[in-house]
């Protein structure tokens, strides 16, 4: 009966969605800067459905990721995944990282979902914690936008997506992240 009632819902709501244009990445003083940092993950290739492994109907474990171009100025770096198809007004954020070296080449999947790990910011949920994919059931398809951000100094804002959004909207033309 639960998954009945998911499933009509799901489709009541097949034409909402967050949008692109509300991820963190189309923020007003990001869409100028430029995109330098190339992020992967082992996992998965780009546009790929995520395994099973890191969704909620598998492990919903974080996938290791790797980066590189990341700029000489940076000092931190911070990890935003969202869900821009969710049915909401916003994209869903499924997990925030932050205080990641700026020099490190990649976040390990040992590391990242070990016990006690430290990094993590609230998700949409009000949970510091990773929450993998599940799209509502008849609402079609999702994607998840992995995206990384550069930090030009320390981003102790980055607890939430509100904090870590308006560290970004602070200066359009000297973002704290980027």
């Amino acid at each position: 009966m639960k998954r009945a009632f998911e499933r009509f819902m799901g489709r009541l709501l097949a034409g909402r969605h967050a949008g692109d244009e509300n991820l963190l990445a189309r923020a007003p003083g990001l869409a100028e800067v430029a995109a330098t940092i190339e992020l992967t993950s082992p996992a998965f290739g780009a546009g790929a459905p995520i395994p099973t492994r890191y969704t909620q109907e598998g492990d919903d474990r974080f996938p290791p990721l790797t980066w590189r171009g990341v700029p000489a100025a940076a000092q931190e770096l911070v990890i935003v995944v969202e869900d821009p198809d969710a049915p909401l007004p916003r994209p869903v954020v499924h997990a925030i990282i932050h205080g990641l070296s700026a020099r490190a080449e990649g976040l390990d999947e040992a590391e990242v979902n070990a016990p006690g790990f430290a990094g993590f910011g609230r998700n949409s949920l009000g949970a510091r914690n990773y929450r993998g994919p599940r799209p509502i059931l008849g609402h079609g398809p999702h994607r998840y936008v992995f995206q990384k951000r550069r930090c030009v100094r320390r981003c102790r804002a980055a607890a939430s997506w509100r904090a870590v959004n308006s560290s970004v909207r602070t200066s359009a033309a000297e973002p704290i992240c980027a």
